[in-house]
């Protein structure tokens, strides 16, 4: 019997799945982040807690043996960067064919069924994806400093260089900037500082839900929200002239951001068929038919 292993490797959290070839998902699991690019030692180490959770938790219905007739994929948030790839570059797959892509990828092959399309992922990071006539390419995904201009680490940091404002006298206190305030728990711009000038892009993306909660009341919380709302609203342009049919808009945040864009985008997207962790099953059972085909 032939097994095939997904794992979708996100900013905030990783995400394993096995299954047989009967489509029976015998195991599962869920661990922390898992960007390369970001964090490559904890990325790897919680890439290889999922994957061992999930072979656990199948228990007799998975053994040693079975190792070399499984096909895994791998979709890594920071793999299309080649500072996450190095970030992999030494880890040894025990199973009979491993592939490696990003997140994007196997997010695409999951919302479209493998088929061609394109999605706009607004998680923990942004980025858009596209396969189209055997081609794939990503734009964006260039992390929280560069870019990220529709993600949730997006709208937490710029909540949070508002609330450095007020403390500075800047800009007028607001119920939505003491929300945000009384969420980091910082008195001041110091604390504010000791606390962020380091954080990664999920502590930032803790925020956005509050700045959500907070834009029908809140012209600041607003503008944020419209200025992601603005990048993907381009990204659909451009995806679409890129050749793609079938837009999907995906990741933690897209339900909510959604309800925010202009009428005629929200017409032209598709809604997304399965998980990224189903097309990274789909993109594994591909790998498994191209290995079975002859020379």
């Amino acid at each position: 019997m032939t097994f095939f292993l997904g794992v979708d490797g996100g900013g905030s959290t990783c995400r394993a799945r096995l299954e047989n070839s009967a489509g029976e998902v015998l195991g599962a699991a869920n661990t922390g982040p898992a960007n390369l690019a970001s964090e490559p030692g904890r990325a790897l180490a919680n890439i290889e807690a999922a994957i061992n959770q999930a072979i656990a938790a199948a228990g007799d219905q998975f053994s040693l043996a079975d190792y070399q007739h499984t096909q895994c994929v791998l979709g890594l948030a920071g793999y299309n960067m080649a500072r996450g790839q190095r970030g992999i570059d030494g880890w040894q797959s025990p199973f009979e064919h491993t592939y490696i892509t990003s997140d994007m990828h196997i997010a695409c092959a999951g919302a479209h069924a493998g088929a061609d399309g394109a999605i706009i992922i607004t998680g923990t990071g942004s980025a858009a994806f596209v396969q189209h006539a055997g081609q794939h390419q990503q734009l964006g995904g260039y992390g929280l400093t560069l870019g990220d201009q529709a993600s949730g680490a997006r709208l937490g940091a710029q909540s949070i260089e508002y609330l450095l404002q007020m403390f500075d006298g800047l800009i007028p206190a607001c119920k939505f900037l003491k929300a945000v305030q009384s969420q980091i728990q910082c008195h001041d711009g110091e604390s504010v500082f000791e606390n962020y000038s380091a954080a990664v892009p999920a502590q930032f993306a803790s925020l956005a839900p509050t700045v959500f909660q907070y834009a029908e009341q809140s012209e600041l919380a607003l503008a944020i929200i419209q200025e992601a709302c603005d990048y993907v609203e381009k990204l659909v342009a451009r995806v679409q002239s890129m050749g793609a049919v079938r837009v999907a808009l995906t990741g933690g945040m897209s339900k909510a951001l959604q309800a925010y864009l202009s009428p005629a985008v929200q017409r032209a997207l598709s809604s997304p068929g399965t998980s990224p962790l189903a097309g990274a099953i789909i993109l594994a059972k591909n790998l498994h038919v191209a290995e079975a085909k002859p020379c």
